[in-house]
């Protein structure tokens, strides 16, 4: 394996390991699936290997996942070098969104039954079509993949031995009871996943492979148009038709189905994306304008807007009881034998099923009847603080299926695990659903507005919101002293009850620094004082020997000192020196003091 240089591991099944790989020579992408080592002395494992690699090896489509190479790594391991799809499992899509809108349910099963025909044509039928097994690429394009159970129609049918594979959920009645079967059952499991893309749900389900089984054979389902009633009758028939319990009713081949598909398609206005038949003609005349992207796709929003309005009471005629009794014939319900011929094939098939477990039992080799994986028993790992997509691959690194619940939580932030549906460390079979609570976190309470209020009304404002609140203030020239200059979070945010809102209060003007006037003129002083936002009051007039008359020789606050704007400055001013006894002086006339304030020199 020289050539492949392995890049990441993608997941692990019941007998092979998956990984993303380099191909060096040609320097592309590729899906590299090795047998795991377990079960490379296994011949019977070893050549169902080799089988799907000849079974899919001439198969060409743009549905199919293709086969470049295979080999044996230098540990004597099979491998398969298969073309590298970028995308989600089907199984992925439904369980991030729930039931799919009818034109995607439509448009997938069209490609997947598609990718069956080119199979069917060439002789190979899949055996184990189930949504894990089916790729979709970010332009929503469906790659088949895991033909491990593929087996070739020349063989008269297909035989399931002790050592049965594929999913029982998806299996046709006809293996449950015989453990042989046509190219139907892959039409019967194309029916399940419909049905499972429109409602979310799988037809049955039961506590035992073997309880699962019988359901099958007795074909007793809930129709999807009772689980949905906007889901067409149409469509519901087409299930119906696929999912019958005697292969006789139902499609005799996968063109049939894709014709339904395509009929129902045009009467509810879905585009579905042009694929080749084999022959390279298209199934599909008309071009699709654009392919949603499965990651955007919502839950079942407005997927009927387009459909033509049909009579309320053909709808009504066709859900009563003479329809339904015509329904239910469609999946052979109608036309059982008698009671206790049904009771008798029950019993031939549980005495079969359980033979059948007690010879697996006994071999031992195999654990799971059906499940196309194992029944290793692995311990459920703790998921809960992750983020949503690292408990998605914790589990599946522990071979574990996942359901997202998305919940508000107001003690975990959006995004992240808050519960699990199984304890961590409970000891559980690998296969297992563990539905993960993912939080989206809480609507909280809308934030009132408080800026320009005063710091008491907007406490009591925002305590009466249920907010705690936190105080600061701040100098403003603009907002006056004791007014909210600002708040976080804004008003209009959200926060949930209880949190902290902080506000900003104002406290007027920031003080400003005094400067020294001393040994300026008066006139020089006063403009210096003005400057600065201040005001001046001339306290009187002094003989000096050091200045000058008409200059400043003392202001009362020292240089640089911090005082609020508007502040009145005292000052003295120089008369000069002291004149010599007898000589008449003129005194200046005296100026406003501090004591009149109308008088004091202010600043406009």
């Amino acid at each position: 394996m020289d050539r492949y240089q392995i890049v990441s591991k993608l997941g692990s099944g019941g007998t092979a390991v998956v990984y993303k790989a380099i191909d060096t020579v040609l320097n592309r992408e590729v899906t590299v699936k090795i047998l795991q080592e377990q079960f490379t002395s296994n011949q019977k494992f070893v050549m169902r290997f080799r089988k799907e690699a000849q079974a899919i090896a001439a198969l060409s489509h743009p549905n199919i996942v293709s086969v470049y190479d295979v080999g044996s790594s230098e540990a004597g391991e099979p491998y398969l070098i298969m073309e590298y799809v970028e995308g989600r499992t089907l199984k992925d899509v439904i369980n991030k969104l729930g039931p799919l809108s009818l034109d995607r349910s439509l448009d997938y099963i069209h490609q997947i039954l598609a990718g069956l025909n080119h199979a069917h044509s060439y002789g190979v039928i899949h055996r184990d079509i189930k949504p894990q097994n089916i790729m979709i690429t970010p332009n929503g394009q469906v790659k088949i993949m895991d033909f491990g159970l593929a087996m070739n129609l020349t063989d008269s049918t297909i035989t399931y031995d002790t050592s049965v594979f594929g999913s029982v959920y998806y299996i046709a009645p006809e293996i449950a009871q015989k453990g042989s079967g046509d190219a139907r059952v892959d039409i019967y499991s194309a029916g399940i996943v419909l049905y499972e893309m429109l409602t979310c749900r799988l037809p049955y389900d039961g506590d035992s492979p073997i309880a699962i089984a019988l359901q099958h054979v007795e074909g007793d389902y809930i129709p999807i148009d009772d689980i949905d009633e906007d889901i067409p009758y149409e469509v519901a028939r087409i299930v119906d038709k696929a999912m019958s319990v005697d292969p006789v009713d139902r499609y005799s081949n996968t063109k049939i189905m894709m014709g339904d598909i395509e009929t129902a398609a045009d009467e509810y206005d879905v585009i579905l994306t042009p694929i080749q038949m084999s022959g390279g003609k298209s199934s599909v005349n008309r071009n699709r304008s654009a392919v949603q992207n499965y990651d955007s796709e919502h839950r079942r929003n407005n997927h009927h807007s387009n459909r033509r309005d049909y009579d309320s009471a053909q709808r009504r005629r066709d859900t009563s009881m003479d329809s339904r009794s015509s329904r239910n014939s469609g999946n052979n319900r109608s036309n059982r034998r008698d009671r206790e011929e049904k009771s008798n094939k029950k019993l031939v098939v549980a005495i079969i099923l359980v033979a059948l477990a007690i010879i697996l039992f006994a071999v031992g080799g195999f654990a799971l009847v059906f499940g196309g994986g194992h029944t290793k028993e692995v311990q459920v790992p703790n998921v809960v603080g992750m983020t949503q997509d690292q408990a998605i691959a914790t589990l599946e690194a522990e071979n574990l299926k996942y359901k997202v619940v998305e919940e508000e939580n107001d003690e975990y932030d959006p995004g992240i695990v808050f519960k699990q549906s199984i304890d961590a460390n409970t000891t559980v079979k690998e296969g297992k659903i563990i539905e993960i609570y993912v939080c989206i976190g809480t609507e909280g309470i809308e934030v009132p507005g408080v800026v320009d209020k005063t710091e008491d009304a907007a406490v009591a404002l925002l305590e009466n919101a249920g907010f705690k609140v936190e105080v600061k203030e701040e100098a403003s020239d603009e907002v006056d002293e004791g007014k909210v200059i600002r708040q976080s979070p804004g008003k209009g945010q959200k926060l949930k009850e209880g949190e902290t809102v902080i506000i900003v209060v104002s406290t007027g003007e920031e003080d400003v620094s005094v400067p020294n006037v001393i040994g300026l003129t008066k006139e020089d002083a006063i403009a210096k004082l003005s400057a600065a936002k201040l005001k001046y009051s001339i306290t009187s007039y002094e003989y000096s020997d050091s200045y000058a008359a008409g200059y400043v020789i003392y202001q009362n606050y020292s240089s640089d000192e911090k005082v609020a704007p508007e502040t009145v400055i005292n000052i003295k001013v120089s008369k000069g020196s002291k004149p010599e006894e007898n000589k008449p002086v003129d005194d200046p006339k005296p100026e406003p003091t501090p004591d009149n304030p109308a008088d004091a020199g202010e600043i406009e």
